[in-house]
C-alpha cells in the first residue's frame, strides 16, 4: 500500500504528477522546512508544520486513489525500494526502507476507511458536519475528534502518523538531492521515522485499524508487540474499541 512518502518521492521525481493544489502545497512545504530544520532543528520543525503535513496528506491522497496513478506509482515504488534495500549507501538507508515496509502495511487499513468522497478527487472539501468531507485543515479535523469524543489514542494515532510522514518526506527531499543540506540530520530523521511509525502502529492496534504479522520479529514490528502486552496488562480493565472510522460515521449520521 502507497503512503505519502510514496507520493513525495513519485513527485520529486515525475513533477508533472502533481495537481496544481497539491504541488503549492509542497512547494510551501519545502520552503518552510528549509526555514526551519535550520533554526529550530527537526525536532522543532516537525512539530511547528504538522499542519502543513496534514494539508499536503489530504490534497495528495485523492491521488493515491485514482488507479492509473496507483499502478505507475506501484511500479516506480517498487524499483526504488529495489535499490534502496539492495544498493544503500550505508546503513541508514537499510534501515529507512525495512520502516517504510511496515509503514505501508500500517496505512493500508487507514486508506481503506476513507470517506467516498476522496475516493471522486474531492479533495477541497470542508469536513463540517454537514457536507460529510474531511477538511484539509487539522485545526477543523482535531475540532471534530472532540466533537465527536474520540479518546486521546486517536489524537496520538493522528499525530505520530504526521510526525512519520514528516521524517519520511525529510528522507525523501534528502536522498533526491532536493535538500542536500539535510544530510547531517539523516541519522535523526532515519530514526524518527522508525520512532513515529512504532507509535503509528502501537495506536493502530489499539484502535483496531492493523494488527502486526506473528511472524514478523523486525525491531519494529517486536517493539510494538512488546508495547501492546504492556498496555493490555495495564489496562486489563478497559480497553478502547473506538475506531477512527468513526470519526467519519458520527459526522455522516
Amino acid at each position: 500500500m502507497l503512503t505519502l512518502t510514496d507520493v513525495i518521492r513519485y513527485g520529486a521525481f515525475k513533477p508533472s504528477s502533481w495537481r496544481d493544489e497539491a504541488q503549492h502545497s509542497f512547494d510551501k512545504l519545502i520552503d518552510l522546512i528549509k526555514k526551519r530544520v535550520d533554526r529550530d532543528g527537526v525536532e522543532g520543525a516537525m512539530h511547528s508544520l504538522l499542519d502543513e503535513v496534514f494539508e499536503l496528506r489530504m490534497l495528495v491522497i485523492p491521488i493515491l486513489l485514482e488507479q492509473k496513478t496507483q499502478e505507475d506509482l506501484t511500479d516506480f515504488v517498487l524499483e526504488r525500494q529495489l535499490a534502496l534495500r539492495d544498493q544503500p549507501t550505508d546503513q541508514y538507508d537499510q534501515l529507512f526502507a525495512d520502516v517504510l515496509k511496515v509503514l505501508h502495511q500500517i496505512s493500508y487499513p487507514h486508506l481503506q476507511s476513507l470517506p467516498p468522497q476522496l475516493e471522486k478527487g474531492n479533495s477541497a472539501a470542508a469536513f463540517d458536519g454537514k457536507a460529510g468531507y474531511v477538511s484539509p485543515k487539522l485545526p477543523t479535523f482535531r475540532a471534530t475528534l472532540s466533537y465527536v469524543g474520540a479518546p486521546k489514542e486517536v489524537y496520538e494515532l493522528l499525530e505520530s502518523s504526521l510526525k512519520a510522514d514528516f521524517n519520511g518526506i525529510l528522507y525523501e527531499l534528502l536522498r533526491s538531492g532536493r535538500l542536500p543540506f539535510l544530510s547531517k540530520y539523516k541519522k535523526e530523521i532515519v530514526y524518527g521515522t522508525f520512532k513515529h511509525t512504532e507509535d503509528f502502529g502501537f495506536y493502530s492496534t489499539l484502535l483496531n485499524l492493523w494488527k502486526p504479522d506473528n511472524n514478523n520479529e523486525g525491531e519494529l514490528v517486536r517493539n510494538v508487540k512488546v508495547r501492546l502486552a504492556l498496555y493490555q496488562l495495564d489496562h486489563s480493565s478497559h480497553h478502547s474499541t473506538w475506531e477512527l472510522g468513526q470519526v467519519r460515521d458520527l459526522i455522516l449520521q
